[in-house]
């Protein structure tokens, strides 16, 4: 559970920054997302909704053209392990 929520907490990130919010990793809390290690079957499957519906989002992001910093190009190449 706590791996789920890490990549779907990080693909939201990348998700807000791409839908234009400026820095959304300022006060990011990779942490937290790591502290979800047991939930109900009904919890799990709303957890893997979450991630599938960030993992679709990112992936339409990144088929989308656009400028980006080398840092902010960096962060895209290495998103893309987290689709697979």
């Amino acid at each position: 559970a706590a791996h789920v929520e890490h990549l779907r907490y990080g693909l939201r990130l990348m998700n807000r920054w791409a839908a234009g919010e400026e820095n959304p990793f300022a006060d990011a809390d990779w942490t937290a997302s790591w502290k979800r290690t047991t939930v109900s079957d009904a919890e799990w499957e709303r957890l893997r909704a979450g991630l599938r519906e960030e993992a679709h989002r990112w992936l339409a992001a990144l088929q989308t053209p656009r400028e980006v910093a080398p840092v902010e190009l960096n962060g895209m190449i290495g998103s893309i392990a987290h689709l697979a």
